[in-house]
Parts: structure tokens; C-alpha cells; sequence
């Protein structure tokens, strides 16, 4: 059996870099892995475009929290 992990992926603001950043974890040739997707109260459309990943790769889930900065969410 092939070792399995979590990816915690703390989101703030940064629709112009998620693409890359999700898109980088699809890519991976390993393939055991959940990455949980903690947006941490985005006003621009971080949330709408992780859960669109949610929605098309079921190793994603998303958690939304009320803004509590980066020290809660890691």
C-alpha cells in the first residue's frame, strides 16, 4: 500500500496564484494525497475557485472559516 497524506493549502486573497498552485497539486504524478483547502474569509474569488476544484476532483475539499489570519489556519 502506498503511503498516504494531507496537503493543507491556507487561502487568503490569492486568486491570482491559486490556478497555479491547484493545478500544481493535480499534476502530481503521486497521487495518494487530500488536499484541504482552508479559505480563511477571501473577498475576492478564492472561494469560488477552490470550490471549483472541489467539484471536479474529490481529493480536494474546501473549509471555509471566518477571516482569523494565517496563524489559525496553519
Amino acid at each position: 500500500m502506498n503511503p498516504f497524506f494531507y496537503i493543507i493549502v491556507p487561502i487568503y486573497n490569492v486568486q491570482t496564484y491559486l490556478h497555479q498552485c491547484l493545478d500544481s497539486l493535480i499534476n502530481q504524478t503521486y497521487t495518494h494525497f487530500k488536499a484541504i483547502l482552508i479559505n480563511d474569509g477571501s473577498t475576492d474569488l478564492s472561494g469560488q475557485i477552490a470550490q471549483e476544484y472541489c467539484d471536479k476532483d474529490s481529493r480536494f475539499t474546501k473549509l471555509n472559516i471566518a477571516s482569523s489570519g494565517f496563524c489559525v489556519v496553519s
